[in-house]
């Protein structure tokens, strides 16, 4: 319970949850909360690719050069190499993935 209030008052929630067909951990990682305004995500490297799912095995769906900006939906997800690929809007209501690596929040 401490736990999860210190969690809670820095103003991160992660939530696992286990899939029982495949018996992988998935870790969903929701918005970060601060003062309820939506996560921005800044590219950090010199071109970003944003997937049609989470994970180099998908088409690129568009490509962003450094200091773009994209809004987070809440959702993430790992894949099979551990990285972790976070769920953006694109064009609009459109959603894809970027990856962890490749991003920051922008503060």
């Amino acid at each position: 319970m401490i736990i999860l209030a210190a969690i809670l008052s820095i103003g991160l929630t992660t939530i696992y949850q286990e899939t029982k067909e495949s018996s992988k951990v998935t870790a969903s990682v929701s918005s970060t909360v601060k003062e309820n305004k939506q996560v921005t995500y800044v590219v950090i490297v010199k071109k970003a690719n944003v997937r049609k799912g989470a994970g180099t095995s998908y088409d690129v769906y568009k490509t962003y050069e450094k200091g773009d900006e994209l809004v987070a939906t809440g959702d993430s997800k790992k894949d099979n190499k551990s990285t972790i690929w976070y769920e953006v809007y694109v064009d609009g209501k459109k959603t894809a993935w970027i990856s962890e690596i490749t991003v920051k929040v922008k503060e």
